[in-house]
């Protein structure tokens, strides 16, 4: 669609621009850290990160 309609997508990525302007929104960035080489930690397994409940002790 870019390459036959380029009017249309100009205008659309004027609007686009314009609302992320207009509410203040912030747009992702890429991580210069990222290391796609090395585990992420969310895969099985990888347990929740929160504090564990202590179970009541039963009399």
């Amino acid at each position: 669609m870019a390459a036959t309609q380029t009017e249309v997508v100009t205008t659309l990525k004027a609007e686009m621009e314009r609302r992320v302007k207009d509410t203040g929104s912030l747009l992702p960035t890429s991580n210069p850290a990222y290391d796609a080489s090395k585990p992420s930690g969310r895969g099985a397994g990888g347990g929740g990160g929160g504090k564990k409940k202590e179970k009541a002790k039963e009399e």
